[in-house]
């Protein structure tokens, strides 16, 4: 994936800040033994976790697997916060975010608020169609957003417990939002809540607090430590975005890292496709470029079918390799910007929801598409932020290295190189 600019890896990963103050210093020091030691129980159990994985081949497995994963694996995550969020409730003065990257940063860059009522979701449920786009949006009978789900679109933006996201070395900005996003079974179609598949698995992802989308996200982070399966591949981790020599000689035209790896690079295997077979090159172990974080997020780890190439306009229910072959070829609608050569106005902006695809242009013509991201939510500043893996942070991030992660009316270069938003 081309990216503007270029940086050697810098730590991004979350901190505890030392504004704490010094009568809390105590508390803080028992409470960081015993996350040490709920942590190190933790990965034990995490470890031994069947995951997704390429030696098994096919699509069908992956499906399958994920949902073991979820089972064995994301169930702990969500028990862990919700168990820190708790120890946050008794210390009101800590800093939320702050406090909890100490504790457990390395593989979740946020905190949760407590006090979230999982019964104020509760049904019966009041089913409104709306358009731009064409969605569904589900409430309770008093009127409680619970769900948004958008026609041709599987990914699904659920209200959960409010969580803050903090990156402290590479940002200021901390992002607050209630937004989990999560993937259905089916692309969503007007009525669709009286298909047979739809109410157990709707009843499963109301209120839940398994990690979502940017929970899996923060699995990827600087800081985060390593998971393997039990076969032994390293699944979850730190990424880069990419060595600063290829063995092969390349070079990235918009910058000095390597900007071709796939998730099946950072994964180290093989990995069978519709298409053909992704062969990873050992250089490029533990690296993702933009659109390869898209891919092990959506695809590798939340299911969503992949291509191994590019594929055509003819392909809706698959991710294809590269960012401008996503905006050209991927699943799901377009909000705006299909094929334009010009940033989006604010009236596009407001259609952006958490878990859209974003797209860039950034080569010198401005034109193709050649950077991707995902739509994040609005800073405590109201700025529209996205995650992306790129050369100004070698690695994910939503922070500003030598570029803000921002989309707006500014003249920031990725406002400036914005293009267009579809919703997979």
């Amino acid at each position: 994936m081309k990216n503007h600019g270029s940086e050697q890896a810098a730590d991004v990963g979350p901190r505890l800040r030392s504004s704490v103050r010094l009568p809390w210093l105590c508390t803080v020091l028992t409470l960081l033994l015993l996350a040490g030691a709920a942590f190190a129980a933790l990965d034990r159990t995490v470890s031994t976790s069947a995951v997704p994985s390429a030696v098994l081949g096919s699509q069908e497995h992956l499906t399958s697997e994920y949902a073991q994963l979820l089972a064995e694996q994301l169930t702990q995550d969500g028990q862990y916060a919700a168990e820190v969020a708790g120890q946050l409730d008794a210390s009101p003065d800590l800093n939320q975010a702050s406090y909890f990257s100490g504790l457990s940063g390395r593989t979740h860059p946020w905190a949760v608020a407590p006090g979230f009522d999982k019964s104020t979701l509760s049904g019966p449920y009041v089913y409104t169609r709306h358009t731009g786009p064409d969605r569904t949006v589900v409430r309770t009978e008093s009127g409680t957003q619970v769900a948004v789900f958008t026609d041709g679109a599987r990914t699904v933006c659920f209200t959960g417990p409010s969580r803050t996201f903090a990156e402290p070395t590479s940002t200021t900005s901390t992002i607050t939002l209630d937004s989990w996003v999560r993937l259905a079974p089916k692309r969503w179609s007007e009525g669709a809540q009286d298909g047979s598949w739809f109410h157990s698995w709707f009843q499963d992802q109301v209120g839940s607090g398994e990690p979502d989308l940017f929970g899996v996200y923060s699995q990827y982070s600087a800081g985060a430590p390593d998971k393997v399966n039990s076969q032994g591949v390293r699944y979850a981790g730190a990424a880069k975005f990419g060595v600063l020599t290829s063995a092969e000689g390349y070079q990235n035209p918009l910058g000095d890292r390597d900007d071709r790896a796939d998730f099946y690079d950072y994964l180290g295997v093989e990995y069978d496709f519709p298409d053909g077979t992704g062969k990873p090159h050992s250089v490029w172990y533990g690296d993702l470029d933009c659109s390869g974080l898209v891919r092990i997020l959506y695809g590798y780890r939340m299911g969503y079918p992949m291509l191994l190439g590019d594929g055509s306009s003819s392909n809706t229910d698959t991710l294809p390799r590269h960012s401008w072959s996503i905006a050209a070829n991927g699943p799901g609608p377009w909000l705006f910007g299909q094929g334009a050569t010009t940033r989006p106005t604010s009236a596009d902006l407001a259609m952006l929801q958490a878990g859209d695809l974003l797209f860039f242009a950034e080569g010198s013509d401005k034109g193709e598409v050649d950077h991707c991201g995902i739509y994040f939510g609005a800073d405590q500043y109201g700025r529209a932020r996205f995650i992306s893996c790129r050369m100004g942070s070698n690695g994910p991030t939503f922070g500003d290295d030598l570029g803000m992660s921002v989309v707006g009316a500014g003249t920031g270069i990725y406002s400036v190189d914005f293009r267009g938003a579809r919703r997979i």
